[in-house]
């Protein structure tokens, strides 16, 4: 990931000066997307990159505080700018941008709310007890942000909103499947226990190199479920406006392609 250039704690914009919080949120998008392959499809879409923007670097900076020093507290005075800045009173180029999509494209403020309560959840070291666990947490991460960019494509329609959530959980899932001997170096949890006990195995087995066959077998089946979730790609393109219509294309194509590398590799281990 790269790190911006582009410092938060230093940024400030005055309330009145809506152009340049979205020139800052532009540079930002536009300065992740060389290491980040949402940012760059965002970037690259047509229509969509003005108005994605300030979406993005919110969710960036959300989870850039989670993985900061105390998580937690960063989190909730995150939080509690938000909730100022759709008071009218931002603090930041980032919150200035946002409240001026709430003002031109009906933005509300749930979908940002819920990514914190999501990012918390995430950050509060939860055990994932079953696999339902592990997916609701997914859904509360990753769904938020794309029933944001439906809002302010134009689209409020709740099957597909819905849709677009059950695809951005995929995405999730398919990110945690990608970084998953990543997550478990660091000590962090993706993998349902319940997963893990019914294929008598532990986190390490799963996250090795060079798996066991059950391993191998477990992660063919977290593939298989990610998958499924992504299918919900064709439903969604019918229903999602046309600005948005290009975005999820490419994410499809890019998550299958991964997905497949996956299936792959556990093919190879068993």
């Amino acid at each position: 990931m790269v790190q911006s250039t582009l410092d938060m704690n230093t940024a400030t914009t005055p309330t009145n000066s809506t152009t340049q919080a979205r020139a800052w949120c532009a540079a930002y998008l536009a300065e992740r997307s060389a290491g980040d392959p949402i940012a760059a499809v965002l970037r690259s879409t047509p229509d969509l990159g003005d108005v994605a923007a300030p979406i993005y670097a919110f969710v960036r900076h959300t989870h850039d505080l989670a993985h900061g020093p105390a998580p937690i507290d960063a989190l909730s005075q995150w939080e509690d700018a938000l909730v100022s800045a759709f008071h009218g009173r931002p603090t930041d180029p980032i919150l200035t941008a946002l409240l001026d999509l709430a003002r031109t494209h009906a933005l509300p403020i749930t979908p940002l709310a819920d990514l914190l309560v999501g990012v918390k959840m995430q950050q509060s070291g939860r055990a994932l007890p079953t696999a339902e666990t592990a997916r609701e947490r997914a859904r509360a991460t990753a769904g938020p942000l794309a029933r944001a960019l439906m809002h302010v494509a134009g689209n409020r329609d709740e099957r597909a909103l819905a849709l677009a959530e059950r695809f951005a959980t995929g995405l999730r899932l398919l990110d945690d499947l990608v970084d998953l001997v990543a997550d478990a170096d660091a000590g962090r949890r993706t993998v349902a226990q319940a997963d893990l006990d019914d294929f008598g195995i532990d986190l390490d087995a799963v996250a090795s190199e060079v798996p066991a066959p059950a391993a191998a077998e477990l992660v063919a089946l977290l593939a298989a479920r990610v998958r499924v979730d992504l299918c919900y790609a064709a439903p969604l393109r019918r229903r999602a406006p046309a600005s948005l219509r290009p975005l999820i294309v490419r994410l499809h194509r890019l998550g299958m392609r991964a997905l497949t590398g996956i299936e792959a590799r556990a093919v190879e281990g068993l």
